[in-house]
């Protein structure tokens, strides 16, 4: 009888052993899920917004550059393929989509890239990053070459600076590399004033590579190493922020968001790139360590982030 009740016992103890086990698992982080949240705001995201008008969802995929490193890119094509899943209408790239970018050896990056984007490519619009100039004048020619983006930017950054349309929506992409790193250059700001005074109807996203305002790891390597010029950027952005939905931004290979004097700064810079630091709590609304994706849906003016991880988990939801 003893060794029944033993036996019995041990069963027990097995059950509730894998019990504790599985919820281990689905409740702990592992160190490419770490999470700071001040907020707590991302709960209770209304997801399933109805409206008879327009509406349409857009991916933000940040820095890519460590995809060479794999020799198969199995993991920037997973990305990719899970980011197709969702069935977005346009997609736009935040910059550092390769390591470096020198003559041929930038051509034959960048067609690998091309390869694994292919099946967003249609829709797809880069940023250029401080890793895609670092030939400066030749990396520009080769960008210029390579892509067919609209020419529709200031004089001298054709197919670098640019804006797009799309129903009721306007994006914006910015050159924070040209003529020098770290700056929106005269001639840019000059261009968005314009710009943004011509799209006063209508929602404005505004994509870069350098952070105005970073968190973390480029502190002191972003648009705060000119501060004067930085202000007089933000500026402009204040002049119309009843359009401006949010400033995305890579460099700092987190996700991170924060509000700005009333403006939205989301920094989303690792799709496939090695991890940066966590900003010190208390400096950002949230923030992630891990490879991850942006899907920004739009309803009229109702804007909502979501972000998920490499496992499709959603990391983080938002309303702006």
């Amino acid at each position: 009888m003893l060794r029944k009740y033993q036996k019995i016992g041990f069963f027990l103890l097995i059950v509730a052993l894998i019990t504790l086990a599985v919820f281990w698992s689905k409740n702990s982080a592992s160190k490419d899920q770490i999470i700071i949240d001040n907020q707590n705001n991302n709960q209770n995201v209304n997801n399933n917004l109805t409206s008879d008008s327009q509406s349409f969802s857009f991916a933000v995929l940040g820095d890519t550059q460590r995809f060479e490193g794999d020799k198969n890119n199995e993991l920037l094509k997973t990305m990719v393929n899970k980011v197709v899943q969702k069935n977005v209408s346009l997609s736009f790239s935040l910059g550092d989509l390769a390591s470096s970018c020198e003559e041929a050896s930038c051509v034959a990056k960048l067609n690998r890239w091309k390869d694994i984007m292919q099946p967003l490519y249609t829709h797809l619009y880069p940023v250029m990053g401080n890793h895609d100039r670092t030939g400066k004048d030749k990396s520009d020619k080769i960008w210029q070459d390579f892509f067919n983006l609209p020419q529709n930017g200031p004089v001298d950054y054709a197919e670098l600076t640019y804006s797009v349309d799309y129903q009721n929506s306007h994006f914006v992409v910015l050159n924070s590399e040209k003529p020098q790193e770290h700056i929106i250059s005269q001639a840019q700001l000059d261009w968005l004033d314009k710009d943004l005074q011509n799209n006063q109807s209508k929602n404005v996203f505004i994509f870069m590579h350098e952070p105005a305002w970073p968190t973390s790891s480029k502190i002191g390597s972003s648009l705060d190493i000119k501060t004067k010029e930085r202000d007089a950027f933000w500026g402009i952005l204040k002049k119309y922020s009843s359009n401006i939905r949010a400033v995305f931004s890579g460099h700092e290979h987190i996700y991170a968001r924060k509000k700005v004097e009333g403006i939205n700064q989301i920094i989303s810079g690792n799709l496939d790139s090695y991890d940066h630091n966590l900003p010190q709590k208390g400096t950002v609304d949230f923030a992630y360590v891990g490879k991850h994706y942006l899907i920004i849906k739009v309803i009229n003016n109702q804007i909502v982030i979501n972000v998920y991880d490499e496992k499709d988990n959603l990391v983080d939801s938002v309303s702006l």
